[in-house]
């Protein structure tokens, strides 16, 4: 199964509110980016909850008697 994480999560965690300028005061929130190597990526991003999820699979249904409505030929619908 595909694992998938929350977009705003992983920008979160590129992108951290600066402690000094968090909007506490009522002013603006200031945020810093910091210089990260893919060792430390791979890390942050594999700490993130992710949820398994199943490819979604559309296909069609053989057309059965008991399946049919009163448009599709049966009456006690």
């Amino acid at each position: 199964m595909a694992e998938y994480i929350k977009r705003e999560d992983a920008i979160d965690l590129f992108w951290a509110i600066d402690p000094e300028n968090d909007g506490n005061d009522g002013c603006m929130i200031v945020l810093k980016c910091g210089n990260y190597d893919s060792n430390e990526i791979e890390a942050m991003l594999s700490a993130l909850p992710a949820a398994d999820v199943a490819e979604v699979r559309r296909g069609t249904k053989q057309c059965l008697p008991q399946w049919r409505g009163p448009k599709e030929g049966k009456e006690n619908a």
